[in-house]
């Protein structure tokens, strides 16, 4: 059978490779609620367009014009905006050259930041081969249209075990740690709120399982399930990441909430993911004065 259009952009950025460094930084997201029919693309954790999904008047959209300052070289500038200037359909997303000149953007914005780590996970664990998890979206926008408050998980998981999702937040190198415990009230509200979290994780994976980016999800979970939440300390020292969660300890909701640290984003597929294999708060902040 012939592939649609979304299929074959699909396929092309997924094996898309960065010439120069060997790099496959390319990862591709459900569509959020604000653009339903869109699969968000993402590089080294920006993103750099949207695939415009088989619906009438959907259309494709590009890399943003805030990432342009950070392509200093004129010449290359230049050759991004004629590209998008140029080419405003699907097939600029499968032009070498502009997904070169993105890609370069995205990655001087986030290299060595926090997205730039999500988009590592998400791509390397989105597949779930032989774990009881994946994970299957990252940078979820809260909407006035979904009654579930104003959490924005950096990485919802899966868990094929408990047949449940969670959301996740994390923190890279310990920094912008300060909003840890805004996180676990918004998570918190997410979790009250777990058939309606649900019902928009069913449509989100929906489109994952239409193009093959993940295994099928959607026959196995109960929209009633609850939803779990956590915290992930990938980096930094792992004494100071404990104290940064023992600041959870006044709030009783510390107490639902899921802990990992380790030291390389590598290191998740020994240890995990999943609702089992993260540790409960007593278990993490243990011996921490």
């Amino acid at each position: 059978m012939e592939k649609t259009k979304v299929e074959v952009i699909v396929d092309f950025l997924r094996n898309y490779e960065d010439k120069e460094s060997g790099e496959k930084p390319i990862v591709i997201a459900p569509p959020c609620l604000g653009e339903p029919n869109k699969l968000r693309v993402y590089a080294y954790g920006g993103e750099i367009g949207r695939i415009a999904g088989p619906h009438p008047n959907s259309k494709c959209s590009l890399l943003s014009e805030s990432y342009f300052k950070y392509i200093k070289d004129q010449e290359e500038k230049d050759k991004l905006v004629g590209l998008i200037n140029a080419n405003k359909t699907e097939k600029l997303l499968m032009m070498p050259d502009y997904i070169k000149l993105a890609t370069k953007a995205a990655n001087i914005r986030y290299k060595g930041k926090e997205r730039s780590v999500e988009n590592e996970i998400l791509k390397k664990y989105m597949k779930r081969g032989k774990r009881d998890w994946c994970v299957v979206d990252m940078e979820f926008f809260p909407s006035q249209d979904l009654d579930i408050g104003k959490g924005k998980p950096d990485l919802v998981v899966y868990d094929y075990k408990k047949k449940q999702f969670g959301v996740v937040e994390l923190k890279y190198n310990n920094e912008n740690v300060d909003n840890i415990v805004k996180h676990l009230h918004d998570f918190k509200d997410i979790s009250d709120k777990s058939e309606e979290f649900n019902k928009e994780m069913k449509r989100r994976v929906s489109w994952l399982e239409k193009f093959g980016l993940i295994e099928n999800i959607n026959d196995k979970f109960d929209l009633k399930s609850q939803v779990w939440y956590g915290f992930l300390f990938v980096g930094g020292d792992s004494e100071k990441s404990k104290k940064i969660a023992k600041r959870l300890q006044e709030n009783k909701d510390c107490k639902k909430a899921h802990f990992r640290y380790v030291q390389s984003v590598d290191a998740l597929e020994k240890c995990g993911l999943s609702y089992d294999s993260m540790e409960t708060f007593e278990q993490f902040t243990q011996n921490v004065k």
